[in-house]
């Protein structure tokens, strides 16, 4: 998706996953203009909105919520790559970040949203939000540093929203097994991400009973099957490893 336009192929990716989801998050979309990931969404100028426009066409043509996921690449970027701190990422080949000052990381923030209404999880649960989304790894990873509790984050996570929003969890949620051991934590919904990527009618194969024939393993011959965009598949063994 050369300069962060939408592209044919990435409407006819998400065409086939969004029949049955309530609600769509997009890929990581950048706001930031420079060199980024191939294939990487944008928002960032005017010149995006009527490819954007086309997108969420597509997201809603169900009747799915659609929602813009913001992204900054931090530390990870290929090309004069930033961040809070002069340090390499974890499992990077990108080079040494050139270190942000306070008034550019408040900048940022700023592009992402209202700084005080995302400063932590419990500033946040009372903002009248309709729901809070946490996008991790996996579910059940537990806190690095800084937390005494054993917990995963996305427990301690609901422990303090409580009642006052809704939560929303994701991370390594492949079969309806993994969906309901999530849901069992007390977060209201949880999304599927890698898991409806590599099967585009996980919902539906659920609502059939045909829990069985859910794909949960990638193979090297799988891009056309899958719709999935030369961007995406360049980069996809970061994420999901191939079976052969």
């Amino acid at each position: 998706m050369p300069g962060g336009f939408i592209s044919e192929e990435e409407l006819a990716y998400y065409n086939i996953r969004v029949k049955d989801v309530g609600m769509v998050i997009t890929s990581a979309t950048t706001f930031k203009e420079g060199k980024h990931y191939p294939g990487l969404p944008a928002a960032e100028t005017d010149e995006h909105i009527p490819g954007l426009r086309k997108l969420s066409k597509v997201l809603k043509s169900h009747g799915a919520l659609a929602i813009l996921q913001l992204f900054h690449e931090g530390a990870s970027g290929i090309e004069d790559n930033e961040a809070p701190s002069a340090v390499v990422a974890d499992n990077s080949a990108s080079p040494l970040p050139r270190e942000l000052s306070d008034a550019e990381i408040q900048d940022l923030i700023k592009k992402f949203g209202d700084a005080d209404a995302i400063r932590n999880i419990d500033t946040l649960a009372d903002q009248g939000l309709d729901y809070i989304h946490v996008s991790l790894h996996d579910f059940w990873s537990t806190p690095r540093r800084g937390v005494n509790d054993k917990r995963a984050r996305m427990e301690i996570f609901k422990d303090v929203i409580g009642n006052r929003t809704a939560l929303i969890g994701v991370g390594g949620i492949k079969t309806p097994e993994d969906a309901s051991k999530a849901l069992s934590t007390g977060v209201e919904l949880v999304a599927i991400a890698r898991g409806l990527l590599l099967e585009p009618r996980w919902v539906k194969k659920v609502q059939e009973g045909k829990e069985d024939l859910i794909k949960t393993k990638l193979f090297r011959g799988d891009q056309s099957k899958l719709l999935l965009p030369d961007g995406v598949w360049s980069m996809i063994e970061l994420y999901l490893p191939f079976e052969d």
